[in-house]
């Protein structure tokens, strides 16, 4: 049988005290309990959560003696391939959480380097000084050189993209165009494209003559997109995606080969770029099993619809 306790009014000036001071009391009670029942509420849907793997997305907070997430950071080029392979590996393992930052190739590297990160995306090879982090190339790509679906010009040699970028040759008509300004987008420090195109040309930054420099590959396609008269390199997968998605933008023919995916795989295209993961010793874990997954067939079909090559095709 259920207990009940029942206060009764006593009409003496101690009484009334008395009963006020077990009122406060019971409230008191009543507030503490309501905080800890939500606490307890917090610390349930904490458990429950998750994140997406996409830059900028909330992603869950690792409770006490909880899994730290598995940080990825590095090439713009390549994040969204990352994340989209991120979200189905955690449809396999939901208990492996994974944020994934983009910021350019040089952060990636510096991340894994500096314990920021567990793995570092990087979108073109290896320079001499960064030989001391593991890499696992995941797919191939190309650097592309873009106009405007408009401009006349179909194909430029290495020698006329090099006077352009350099202030050589400043009119279309001194390369096959029509009478108009060369409009020339290139690509700020940091960024894995720039690094490949400077290689390939055998130039130092400070040699370019850009009239802007455009972060990404997406805002670069938009601007020549708008721009009749503008000339810019990007990933080829992505400005191929871009085309077919009715971007008015065309890729140039480069030294007589047409840029596209089949001579990026076949490796007749020039300007070829490894698209990896990085970390600073040999991975395990669940970075192990993260690398593992995304050189396993289980990611071929996304690599594809990003518009690379996977690796080993």
């Amino acid at each position: 049988m259920r207990s009940r306790c029942v206060f009764r009014p006593v009409r003496h000036a101690r009484g009334r005290r008395r009963e006020a001071g077990m009122r406060r009391a019971a409230s008191a009670l009543a507030t503490l309990a309501a905080a800890l029942a939500l606490l307890a509420l917090g610390a349930c849907g904490n458990e429950g959560a998750g994140g997406n793997g996409r830059a900028g997305a909330n992603t869950a907070q690792p409770g006490k003696g909880a899994q730290a997430p598995l940080r990825i950071s590095g090439s713009n080029t390549i994040e969204p391939l990352v994340g989209a392979l991120a979200e189905r590996f955690q449809a396999l393992y939901p208990a492996i959480a994974i944020e994934v930052t983009a910021g350019g190739s040089r952060r990636g590297i510096a991340d894994v380097r500096g314990g920021v990160a567990d793995i570092g995306m990087v979108s073109r090879n290896l320079n001499d000084a960064e030989q001391d982090v593991q890499s696992f190339p995941i797919a191939r790509d190309g650097v592309g050189l873009i106009v405007h679906r408009d401009n006349p010009v179909r194909e430029l040699s290495g020698a006329q993209v090099s006077a352009m970028y350099t202030g050589g040759f400043a009119n279309w008509r001194q390369v096959g165009g029509g009478d108009a300004p060369i409009i020339v987008y290139s690509r700020p420090n940091g960024r894995s494209s720039l690094d490949q195109f400077l290689e390939y040309f055998k130039l130092d930054k400070a040699a370019l003559r850009a009239h802007k420099e455009i972060g990404d590959n997406a805002p670069t396609i938009a601007a020549v997109a708008a721009e009749r008269n503008a000339i810019a390199f990007v990933s080829l997968g992505e400005a191929e995606i871009g085309i077919r998605g009715g971007a008015p933008i065309r890729l140039l023919v480069f030294d007589g080969v047409a840029a596209s995916a089949g001579n990026v795989r076949n490796g007749d295209y020039a300007i070829l770029r490894p698209l990896m993961l990085v970390t600073k010793d040999l991975p395990q874990g669940d970075a192990k099993k993260f690398i593992d997954f995304c050189l396993s067939a289980q990611a071929t079909d996304l690599v594809r619809k990003f518009g690379f090559i996977p690796y080993m095709d």
